[in-house]
């Protein structure tokens, strides 16, 4: 078979290929006599029904199976004579025309990933933060750990405390128009919807009745759900349905829940705790922000099919957030056609991410396990309260598996850079 490649841009190449008709014959004469092995029809024995009534019946599904054979045959001999490295599968607008005596000739189209050259990646010089808790902090943190394990207690006469917590219906009006509501919400006095001012809600609400109703000025958000109403004024309506004062556990519970002997070797825990998170989200600022400059240091041309996939798919997933949020169709277009430029350069930026992280993995050796991907998804069922078995089986019938090893792939890569990077810590 002869098989030619054209490059017709940086990231893509046109393949034309002939078979020869004795080959064509050849591979659907074979791929006829194996579907004939496996035909069951009455009147002949398994595996002697005659040729021509194999063809009556499979010839048009034999044809296509031989048509895809010198596809892929050609693809994978273009792909080792010229050492081409495909970014996705090839574009077949229309299969070529199978015809019985006949040579098989066709051009398609291929995505390559882009060529650049890899380097400034590795020693990147940065300025590091210093990592600082506080007395406060730990107190604040045990405090948070406290209200977060409190039992509810109805507020009775006195009404909704500063620090309590409240069952509420929220409606959002224009005029008298009601544009939105949420039932079921929990609030405290402490933390007013977006668009209200807080000094104003926590007076209201401080001492609240149970069943009693109240309505703030405020100013739709820029994330409000109805575009038009952004930066307009409005009215909020809290109703609450039940009103709670909440009991916090005693330091006892922390005690055990930390192992901690006393309460100054909990103070001690729980530091721990917080400069081991202030660590790791000290790691992923640095990580960000390298990984940022390496992206911005490797200039790249992209795959313009799978360019626009990505853009489609960024955009089809912001409407259908949008529509969720109570957005008619037309509203949710609207607004994602307002930012299609922002959306171009974030698909981007995520393609180039995407064939450097491959670039540097392969470069530094860097791959992912078996037991990378099992340990992840043991993690991912512990966060969802879900069995492992469920979370493989739900990875694996929704095709998540090669997603999710990509995902492992860069943050190895990204930690790469990082432990790479000359980090400059403050004193």
């Amino acid at each position: 078979m002869d098989v030619q490649v054209e490059k017709t841009g940086p990231c893509e190449a046109r393949i034309q290929f002939t078979a020869p008709s004795d080959e064509v014959a050849t591979q659907y004469k074979s791929r006829l006599a194996k579907a004939g092995k496996q035909v069951r029809m009455k009147g002949f024995r398994p595996g002697k029904v005659p040729a021509h009534v194999i063809e009556k019946f499979s010839g048009e599904a034999v044809a296509q199976d031989t048509v895809r054979h010198f596809l892929d045959s050609a693809l994978r001999q273009a792909v080792e004579q010229e050492s081409l490295r495909p970014a996705a599968a090839p574009r077949i607008k229309e299969e070529p025309k199978f015809e019985k005596g006949s040579e098989l000739s066709y051009a398609f189209t291929i995505e390559l990933r882009p060529e650049f050259e890899l380097a400034g990646y590795q020693g990147l010089a940065i300025e590091g933060q210093a990592i600082e808790v506080t007395d406060e902090e730990v107190e604040g943190t045990i405090e948070d750990v406290r209200r977060q394990q409190a039992r509810p207690e109805a507020a009775g006469e006195d009404g909704l405390p500063k620090d309590g917590m409240a069952l509420a219906k929220i409606t959002f009006l224009n005029g008298e128009e009601e544009v939105a509501a949420r039932e079921g919400l929990r609030l405290s006095p402490t933390t007013p919807p977006m668009g209200v001012e807080a000094e104003a809600f926590e007076a209201a609400l401080t001492g609240a009745a149970e069943g009693s109703t109240h309505d703030f000025e405020m100013v739709f958000p820029d994330e409000f759900e109805r575009a038009e109403l952004r930066g307009e004024k409005g009215t909020c309506r809290v109703e609450l349905s039940q009103v709670f004062k909440l009991e916090l556990p005693p330091e006892e519970d922390l005690l055990k829940q930390f192992g901690a002997d006393d309460a100054a070797d909990l103070r001690v825990k729980v530091r721990e705790q917080v400069t081991a998170f202030k660590q790791r989200q000290e790691e992923q600022r640095l990580e960000s922000e390298l990984f940022d400059r390496v992206i911005e240091n490797h200039p790249m041309d992209l795959p313009s099919q799978m360019l626009e996939a990505q853009i489609q798919a960024r955009i089809s997933s912001a409407v259908q957030q949008l529509v969720g949020q109570g957005n008619s169709e037309e509203d949710a277009q609207t607004a994602v056609e307002r930012d299609a430029e922002a959306t171009r350069v974030a698909a981007e930026k995520s393609l180039r991410a995407l064939f450097l992280v491959e670039a540097i993995g392969e470069t530094e050796s860097i791959e992912v396990s078996r037991d990378d991907m099992i340990a992840e998804l043991r993690q991912i069922a512990g966060r969802n309260r879900a069995q492992f078995d469920e979370v493989l089986k739900y990875y694996q019938e929704n095709q998540l598996m090669q997603q999710l090893a990509v995902e492992l792939l860069e943050r190895k890569v990204r930690k790469h850079i990082r432990e790479s990077a000359e980090i400059a810590t403050p004193a």
